[in-house]
């Protein structure tokens, strides 16, 4: 492989993660683009602190409890105590919540076999495949985070924020 080939991978990879954000965010009406990411990494992990969120979305605190607070307001999250510290909250996905993001990722599924249409179950699945190889090997040469918290092997880069 060449300097030139992994310049041109790259640069399809950032074309079409710019077009999945655009896709996304048109998808809803109520929610912008960093709440959904939020929303379905809580949709996936389930209740869990703010702290653990931010950690597991690779964002400051702050930033996570912004985007809480629209997605709280919203009625998309909602917040009990911690069953194991009473001082502590916990948040989670309400169905409300649950319902945005499933008729999000509806109508991102839909524009993708719009635009797919004339694709084979053949060639998505060597596509997928693929893909599934370059995120894993991608993982793997990125350095580890090890908090005790989240396991930072997985994705806090919302790859499969919808998935």
């Amino acid at each position: 492989m060449t300097r030139a080939q992994l310049e041109e991978l790259i640069r399809a990879l950032n074309d079409v993660v710019l077009i999945r954000k655009d896709l996304m965010a048109t998808a809803s009406s109520t929610c912008h683009l960093g709440a959904l990411g939020v929303l379905s990494a809580l949709s996936r992990l389930g209740a869990i602190r703010v702290s653990h969120l931010a950690e597991y979305m690779q964002v400051d605190v702050s930033v996570a409890s912004r985007q809480l607070a629209q997605l709280e307001s919203a009625g998309y999250v909602g917040r009990h105590r911690d069953p194991n510290d009473g001082r502590a909250h916990l948040v989670f996905v309400t169905e409300a919540g649950q319902r945005e993001l499933d008729g999000v990722r509806a109508s991102v599924a839909s524009r993708f076999e719009a635009a797919l249409d004339g694709w084979t179950g053949e060639e998505l699945t060597l596509l997928t495949a693929q893909l599934d190889r370059l995120r894993g090997d991608l993982e793997r040469a990125r350095p580890t985070r090890n908090s005790g918290h989240l396991d930072q092997t997985t994705h806090g880069t919302g790859v499969k924020a919808l998935s």
